[in-house]
């Protein structure tokens, strides 16, 4: 399963052009970044996070972490991240653990954080481990229309040194 068959009915429905990239199979969105040498900068996840009124998708850049205290400020919500097994029922047609950044699919409320703008290109999950999507950040725009925006990035928690031979991940105090 390359697509997911809810990303794809949704990806073909709007004619968007979506580049895929085989790999072998990975078990996180570092490793595949890694496999395919792809700019991890480009790389989006989705979280998902709930409580007492419903789920929310959460989407950031890779290596940006959810700073839940600007997050609950925003949506005056107290969200924390759902066990895997709640999240695997919302993505039926995908693999466990590899969840396509766009909450409209899945009938979820969603927020991107804006520093998404700045992006040429997305790459993310395509509800298979072995498969990562890139589509154009015109285009991601364009599917995210009813998505909210907002700024709940922990900027501080990590940032991302660039060497020309690699990407390393420093933590930041």
């Amino acid at each position: 399963m390359p697509l997911a068959a809810n990303l794809k009915r949704f990806l073909n429905r709007y004619g968007i052009q979506y580049r895929l990239l085989h790999h072998d199979r990975t078990n996180t969105l570092e490793e595949t970044a890694e496999v395919v040498e792809v700019d991890k900068t480009q790389i989006i996840k989705a979280w998902i996070l709930g409580d007492g009124e419903g789920y929310v998708m959460v989407v950031l850049p890779l290596f940006t972490k959810i700073d839940y205290f600007k997050l609950k400020r925003k949506l005056y919500r107290s969200l924390q991240l759902l066990p895997r097994k709640e999240i695997n029922k919302l993505f039926y047609d995908c693999e466990p653990g590899s969840y396509p950044p766009i909450g409209e699919i899945y009938n979820l409320e969603w927020v991107l954080d804006e520093s998404l703008y700045q992006l040429k290109y997305v790459y993310f999950e395509s509800g298979c481990h072995s498969v990562l999507v890139q589509i154009s950040m015109e285009d991601f725009l364009f599917l995210s229309n009813g998505a909210h925006y907002s700024s709940f990035a922990d900027q501080d928690a990590i940032r991302i040194n660039k060497h020309p031979e690699r990407t390393v991940l420093s933590l930041t105090t």
